[in-house]
């Protein structure tokens, strides 16, 4: 959307001569009633920054108001070659503005209608871009079109940087509808124009959804090649660490490769999930160096969120193409690592080769995720504790125990604040039953990450086993809350009731009605 005018900010309050000695000439009259308007446009916009919405759209309704009483007053004092068109125009876009950010729609289009209708507005036509805006948002794609093309149609080609994002839009608009190639056509004149990682991205999805096996190869190298967004060094700050601070995810967001089977030292159900320590194999703590903590400042900060995003687009991309780009997902990972390796983004080439681990791990082929971690042992000290995580998983899941035990050491020692490194430390100490030690790392891993259920939910095991059940229940009820709907939770919230129960029975002398009807309520508890 387009801002705001500065001519709307000029005005003060109040009006009129000092003391009010003397009645006020009309034209001193239609002076303070124009910075009354102006007051209340800045009252207006303030309110809407400040997120008091329902203040700023009676604040610019009441300028409205204000305005066309000026307009009356002037005529009224045959005044009217004097007319202020800016301020006009000001109330009436600032009206506008507020009714969309309102979602009153329908009274938005109206008003934008009446401004870009009025010839007296010069360039008021490519506020149909706000226009189409609105009817993008009501989901009237093709109405958003046509008014993003008449937009274009009044917008000069000097402006050429407001033209590309009219184009993006449209190019946006018609992905809505399913019109894939349509949109291709307009990401493609934007990236021969002026490529930007949004728009890259957009086509690539776009040719993804085409099927076009070459045209994605085609695009993610455009994508790939587009400038990233520079940050500067200090002279004495590493420049590995200010061109790649590891903000992502590694490996695949929101994996859960959780262990199965029998319980330790408790009762079981038949399929339950209450029995071996889960393990968790992927690390996404962030590695923030103490240097930058201290030594940034809010520019290089805001380069560094933009090439952040960046970073992400780019690897999103790579992930969506790389399983469809050849006849398996291991030469596609392997196309698209090569490809970021030739490009400005090489820093990111280890996260998909560490994503190309984990498609390994969903399939089920452990020895070429075994392999590929290994890899990182000897080529990148900043994903060595990555690879050890996974690495730590991947030999617990197979029995392995000491291979899984050193990759956990290799990984807690590089990163002590991992959580789940801890976590699958502390597996390894509960498959040897040794409780004391398993308590003290999933503890750790618990104050590292609050939310880590990995750990919360292999405590409150530990609890079991050493029948601490009032613990037990309290970390089985507390991990409910976060998980509503999850079976094993469910299930062990359940299975914390029999041992009470069968305390009861031999300290009191139930009736057999009463025990049935007790009986009746925990299969209740195992069925939700």
């Amino acid at each position: 959307n387009f801002s705001l005018p500065s001519t709307c900010a000029t005005g003060k309050h109040g009006g009129g001569e000092p003391g009010g000695k003397r009645d006020q000439t009309p034209e001193e009259q239609i002076k303070a009633l124009e910075r009354k308007v102006n007051a209340l446009i800045e009252d207006s916009a303030f309110a809407a920054e400040a997120g008091e919405q329902q203040s700023a759209l009676e604040k610019a309704k009441e300028a409205g108001k204000k305005e066309r009483q000026l307009t009356k007053q002037r005529e009224q004092a045959s005044l009217g070659d004097q007319i202020n068109l800016d301020l006009t125009y000001c109330v009436l876009f600032n009206l506008a503005n507020q009714y969309h950010a309102s979602r009153m729609y329908q009274e938005a289009l109206n008003t934008y209608s009446a401004i870009v209708k009025n010839k007296l507005f010069n360039q008021s036509g490519r506020l149909r871009v706000n226009m189409g805006n609105i009817y993008f948002e009501q989901g009237k794609y093709s109405q958003a079109i046509k008014m993003y093309r008449m937009a274009l149609d009044q917008i000069p080609n000097t402006n050429g940087d407001v033209r590309l994002r009219i184009m993006r839009n449209i190019g946006s608009a018609f992905v809505k509808m399913g019109q894939f190639q349509d949109a291709i056509t307009s990401y493609e004149a934007i990236m021969e124009a002026s490529p930007d990682i949004h728009t890259g991205f957009n086509l690539v999805v776009c040719y993804f959804a085409l099927g076009d096996k070459e045209r994605m190869k085609k695009g993610f190298s455009k994508l790939v090649a587009t400038k990233l967004f520079p940050i500067e060094t200090n002279e004495w700050e590493d420049p590995s660490v200010s061109s790649r601070k590891s903000g992502g995810k590694w490996g695949a967001e929101g994996s859960d490769f959780g262990i199965r089977g029998s319980a330790l030292g408790g009762s079981t159900a038949p399929g339950s999930a209450s029995g071996w320590a889960r393990a968790f194999s992927v690390m996404d703590d962030d590695n923030v160096d103490d240097l930058e903590v201290f030594h940034e400042d809010s520019l290089r900060a805001l380069a560094r969120h933009h090439r952040k995003v960046a970073e992400r687009y780019i690897v999103l991309a790579a992930k969506l193409i790389a399983p469809a780009i050849e006849s398996s997902f291991a030469p596609g990972y392997d196309w698209v690592v090569d490809a970021i390796k030739a490009s400005p983004a090489s820093e990111i080439a280890s996260e998909l080769e560490i994503a190309k681990a984990i498609q390994y791990l969903k399939t089920k082929q452990f020895a070429e995720a075994i392999e590929t971690l290994k890899s990182f042992e000897k080529k990148d000290q900043k994903l060595i504790g990555t690879a050890a995580t996974n690495l730590s998983f991947l030999y617990f899941l197979e029995g392995e125990n000491k291979q899984a035990e050193k990759y956990a050491d290799i990984a807690i020692q590089v990163d002590r604040y991992n959580a789940k490194a801890l976590t699958n430390r502390g597996n390894l100490h509960y498959v040897k039953n040794n409780l004391h030690k398993a308590r003290e790392h999933y503890l750790e891993a618990i104050s590292v990450d609050a939310s880590c259920t990995e750990a919360m939910y292999n405590l409150g095991l530990v609890y079991k086993s050493e029948e601490a059940y009032d613990d037990a229940l309290a970390c089985f009820e507390k991990l409910h809350a976060i998980l509503r709907n999850h079976a094993e939770v469910i299930y062990q919230l359940a299975d914390m009731w029999v041992p009470t129960w069968q305390f009861l029975a031999r300290s009191f002398a139930v009736c057999e009605k009463d025990f049935q009807f007790a009986r009746s309520d925990l299969l209740q508890v195992y069925l939700c």
